[in-house]
């Protein structure tokens, strides 16, 4: 059986509804395996783009470090309409994720995050 092409017109009307959609249902209430949430729906995501950050790292004891990171980041494409943090706010999250380094030389690593993290508290800040 053929693949059917969708045209340009069709994805765009697509993607405008998906964006009203998700818009207007982030805050709804929502049900995953009996537990009910606000938010994204589930299988949906984010790309954004980071621009040059600084990580800032000490070692308080032998198991513990103190981590900042700061960083400017962008979304790669256009936010639906009601979405994102309105202006004056911010999140605070609390994450557990792998961390990934490879050492390239003595003054390069790659990191990445890239296995699955558990994000355990959400909550909006007035600033």
């Amino acid at each position: 059986m053929p693949k059917r092409r969708v045209t340009k017109p069709a994805r765009k009307a697509a993607g405008a509804a998906l964006a009203r959609d998700s818009g207007e249902t982030y805050d709804k209430f929502k049900e995953f395996e009996g537990r009910r949430y606000t938010g994204m729906k589930i299988g949906r995501g984010h790309k954004w783009y980071y621009d040059q950050g600084i990580w800032n790292e000490k070692k308080i004891t032998p198991d513990e470090w103190e981590v900042n990171y700061t960083v400017t980041k962008r979304r790669a494409g256009k936010a639906p309409e009601g979405s994102g943090v309105p202006v004056g706010t911010q999140y605070h999250w609390y994450i557990i994720a792998h961390q990934i380094v490879s050492g390239v030389d003595i003054q390069y690593a790659r990191q990445r995050h890239d296995r699955p993290a558990h994000a355990f508290e959400h909550c909006w800040l007035r600033t």
